[in-house]
């Protein structure tokens, strides 16, 4: 009677593109990215009824795609946001 010895595995799975990545350890790859929206989701009158928090979990070439397009989009609304004299939320 033979014993083989399997290692436990953890597949990572990227959100944004599928790649997969199998580890011995169930800590983020190396190189890889956790991102998290954290918000919460409001009823129709305002009031905060639940955790609306998203998180993703992004390969290197993913998470370099997301960092430049957050930068992106915070730049081009810093001009307008500089017009307007400031954001209300009314």
């Amino acid at each position: 009677m033979g014993v083989t010895h399997i290692p436990a595995t953890f597949r990572h799975t990227c959100d944004g593109c599928g790649v997969s990545l199998d580890t011995s350890s169930k800590d983020r790859p190396k190189f890889w990215c956790s991102l998290i929206l954290r918000r919460d989701a409001y009823d129709y009158h305002g009031c905060a009824v639940a955790d609306g928090t998203r998180e993703f979990l992004l390969c290197d070439v993913c998470a370099d795609g997301a960092a430049a397009a957050v930068n992106a989009a915070l730049a081009s609304r810093r001009p307008a946001l500089a017009q307007e004299g400031g954001r209300s939320d009314g």
